[in-house]
């Protein structure tokens, strides 16, 4: 009797029929590495120069690890979400903001676009709570409205990206209408980089 080969996180994420489509390209490189550390996977040589780099160590685990807590930014994957079946709670990452200006610095060329399909695919998972990756900590984390904020944010950036012609105008104009929010520098970034 022929026994199967044990089948480890990587093999799914490869699996054509399982999770590949959503794991391609090599933007998911360095997590392929992260996950081949965590669970003490053999590492080929780009997957150890990935893990010296990040970690200063020159030698990697050798026994699987039985958490990890994980801080990503912006270059994580700005549409990785983790949801909470049973209570309807969603992890939001960069995806949804709540009372903070939107870093808007990589919105253009379609990104605002691709930011709105990223909050539709959260808003499909019909959550009740969203923690957002960024956010005010006075303010509750009510689904429906930080959804419904997070994307008018983006559709007032359209509106006035179409009519000022300048980065300090269009600053000027979005602080105007979301004077509340934190963060303004984020804003002031977002729009240096959309006006460059």
């Amino acid at each position: 009797m022929t026994r199967n080969k044990a089948r480890t996180i990587l093999d799914g994420i490869e699996s054509k029929s399982l999770f590949a489509r959503w794991f391609s390209g090599p933007s998911w490189s360095a997590w392929k590495s992260f996950l081949s550390v965590l669970f003490a996977l053999p590492l080929d040589s780009a997957d150890l120069t990935t893990y010296r780099k990040h970690t200063n160590r020159v030698q990697a685990p050798t026994k699987a690890f039985n958490e990890a807590w994980l801080v990503v930014g912006r270059r994580g994957g700005n549409t990785s979400v983790l949801r909470v079946l049973d209570l309807r709670l969603v992890v939001a990452g960069d995806v949804i903001h709540n009372g903070v200006h939107q870093y808007l610095s990589e919105s253009g060329s379609g990104g605002r676009d691709a930011w709105l399909k990223a909050i539709d695919m959260v808003e499909a998972r019909h959550p009740r709570w969203i923690i957002a990756g960024h956010k005010n900590k006075a303010l509750d984390d009510d689904a429906a409205r930080t959804i419904a904020e997070t994307r008018q944010y983006l559709a007032d950036a359209d509106e006035l990206l179409q009519t000022h012609t300048t980065a300090l105008d269009f600053f000027r104009a979005l602080l105007d209408r979301y004077s509340s929010r934190l963060n303004p520098g984020a804003l002031w970034s977002g729009a240096k980089a959309l006006y460059a």
